[in-house]
């Protein structure tokens, strides 16, 4: 886990408002663009209130990542991307999908619920996010809270 986090200048949770496919760097390879509106930033700077995160492959042309939908609730472990101009400000996921995060579709529905029933109570919602890939033969937990990552970050 440690590891993960040293390779990873920013970690966040979010939610996918957003989802679109291009292909910027070849004519090839489509790249799935998310834009993450963040709610937490449990390590690094945001400077704005949404991020875009890309992610390689798309639903059409397949990916060995799983691609992340609209609507998801997330916490990724994120790489800027290095990329020259406008792709400079994107993101990357820190080992492919070893950095994603992700709740759970019935809780999810559940929050989805409350929020309509009681407004924005994000603050007080402290979910815990299961991994995305578990079949990749490290040891990073099966889940995480947002308050277990910080507590390990800020030491």
């Amino acid at each position: 886990m440690v590891e993960l986090e040293d390779d990873s200048p920013l970690i966040i949770t979010g939610e996918i408002s957003r989802t679109s496919v291009i292909r910027d760097i070849d004519d090839i390879t489509d790249f799935t663009l998310l834009d993450v509106k963040v709610s937490q930033t449990l390590k690094g700077t945001v400077n704005s209130g949404s991020i875009i995160v890309r992610q390689t492959g798309s639903a059409e042309q397949g990916s060995a990542e799983t691609l992340l939908q609209t609507g998801d609730v997330v916490m990724l472990f994120l790489t800027p991307t290095d990329l020259p101009g406008e792709q400079s400000s994107q993101y990357y996921v820190t080992g492919a999908t070893a950095g994603v995060y992700r709740v759970p579709d019935d809780t999810q529905q559940s929050w989805n619920v409350l929020r309509s029933q009681h407004g924005n109570a994000s603050d007080a919602w402290q979910p815990v996010f299961e991994r995305v890939n578990v079949d990749s033969g490290d040891e990073l937990p099966s889940e995480l809270t947002p308050a277990q990552v910080y507590e390990q970050v800020k030491d």
